[in-house]
């Protein structure tokens, strides 16, 4: 129920005076009698309007110096000031005449639901970036992007202000970041490398110091027997354990390489998990399998299969693979990100999907997910500040094309809805009108909810303002 005021007019007759009723009126105006001679205020009529803003000329006249220390002792006082100060209208009417309007207030309290604040949007310009990869650094507290068509690093603030950080042209030809992660641990970067170029093809791990900025090594990732005989294979994702190692998808051979903290690379798991699956080869995707990847604190890695929807729970220390029992496929799953409360996001070209599992990941179930727009082909999804999630918008597929020359690309938040529900929060409002020695005033308490006082209003008003401010006083707090 929201809390709101009603104004309540009636005229009441001498008659009406000897009832219980007349004899509140009579109450009231007694009171206000007494206030407005205490602090030589004259009133002649009380009307629905007069009433009121006699109440605010007496809260006014008593706020214009320091608020009185009896009034209000332990919450925070933030008076809600108003450009002008009330005016009166006093009428020849008396209190006592047939015709006199009596005002009776009527304060409904109750809880308040408030509303999300905006998803956070952040748009950042750089002619022909087409980024495919996203990272966030929390101590540096920005994104890191790579690119498909330069050979640089980019960081991006929360304003959009793009930085290079990384540039390395003694890369490969026709070179492309794509996997980012950072290592907290150590302060450093790692960054998957993959050259389409057909005539030098180049798949590798490539470290950077945060600090310096500069290259600690590029580690050239092996093929196996099927892809000397002809396979390219395709380097896409990378994710990181708490001891410096690094595992990189192959998204052409379906299997895992692992990087060691000093750069050396093997071949880490080519479970037959991998390819048990049937692939819909009319599927313009249908070539890539392994892609996004993430490690779990438990000692596992979490990797999305982007040709059949699939998760594959995966052993860090042995590469032993199975499937996720999932209540729905991932179809087209890219990236991949774990939130700090177990919750695991995978994005696609369309969708960002939000799962979670009660037995480490043996079943999970998909429980909301969010369109996104697919015209911008978003590929990366990272967990940022407070653990909101961000989806990059690079359009990639207008970068590989050759023939794109866009400027502008984004990251956004996306919520769960259904997280958003259960999320809001309970405001509860305490309106009430009280007297001290300088006259009447009018407070408006709200409480978040944990139920800790955070804020006082001491209110001028009129009657139409009334019910604005109310909702202003729950809204500020927020």
């Amino acid at each position: 129920m929201v809390g709101c005021c009603a104004v309540v007019s009636k005229e009441v007759t001498i008659e009406e005076a000897s009832t219980e009723e007349g004899a509140a009126v009579v109450a009231l105006e007694a009171e206000l009698t007494l206030v407005a001679t205490e602090i030589g205020v004259e009133f002649q009529s009380v009307t629905v309007d007069e009433a009121f803003l006699l109440l605010i000329q007496m809260q006014w006249q008593a706020a214009e110096g320091t608020v009185g220390e009896d009034q209000v002792s332990q919450p925070e006082v933030t008076p809600v000031l108003i450009n002008r100060k009330p005016k009166l209208h006093p009428s020849a009417i008396s209190l006592m005449s047939p015709s006199t309007k009596i005002l009776a207030l009527f304060f409904i309290v109750g809880p308040i639901l408030s509303s999300a604040k905006t998803p956070h949007v952040i748009r950042f310009r750089s002619p022909k970036l087409y980024p495919e990869s996203l990272t966030y650094d929390p101590s540096a507290q920005h994104f890191i992007v790579g690119s498909l068509d330069q050979r640089t690093v980019n960081s991006v603030s929360d304003a959009g202000v793009i930085e290079t950080i990384i540039s390395d042209p003694s890369l490969p030809p026709n070179a492309s970041f794509l996997g980012l992660a950072v290592d907290k641990l150590n302060n450093r970067l790692l960054a998957v490398i993959h050259s389409f170029d057909s005539l030098h093809p180049f798949n590798g791990l490539a470290a950077y110091d945060l600090r310096s900025r500069q290259r600690l090594f590029l580690s050239s990732l092996p093929s196996t027997p099927s892809e000397q005989n002809g396979r390219s294979p395709f380097a896409k994702d990378v994710a990181l354990d708490f001891k410096g190692n690094a595992y990189v998808t192959n998204s052409a051979g379906n299997f895992i390489w692992k990087v060691s903290q000093e750069g050396e690379a093997s071949i880490f798991s080519t479970s037959p998990v991998f390819t048990r699956f049937p692939v819909d080869r009319d599927s313009p995707l249908s070539s890539f399998g392994l892609n996004g990847i993430a490690y779990v604190s438990k000692g596992y890695l979490l990797v999305v299969q982007t040709n059949t929807g699939k998760l594959f729970k995966v052993d860090a220390d042995d590469g032993k693979a199975r499937n996720v029992l999932l209540n729905e496929d991932l179809p087209e799953g890219d990236g991949i990100a774990i939130r700090g409360d177990g919750v695991v996001l995978v994005v696609s070209n369309k969708k960002l999907w939000f799962l979670k599992s009660d037995d480490s990941w043996g079943e999970g179930v998909v429980y909301d997910k969010s369109d996104l727009d697919g015209e911008r082909y978003p590929t990366s999804v990272v967990v940022g500040r407070e653990g909101r999630a961000y989806v990059l918008y690079g359009c990639v597929m207008e970068g590989l094309s050759g023939k794109g020359g866009r400027e502008l690309f984004d990251i956004e938040e996306v919520r769960s809805e259904k997280e958003s529900e259960d999320e809001k929060i309970w405001v509860y409002v305490l309106i009430g009108l009280g007297r001290s020695k300088n006259g009447l005033f009018l407070c408006i308490f709200h409480t978040a909810d944990d139920f800790k006082m955070n804020k006082c209003y001491i209110l001028a008003i009129n009657v139409d303002e009334c019910f604005l401010l109310i909702v202003q006083s729950v809204f500020e707090g927020l």
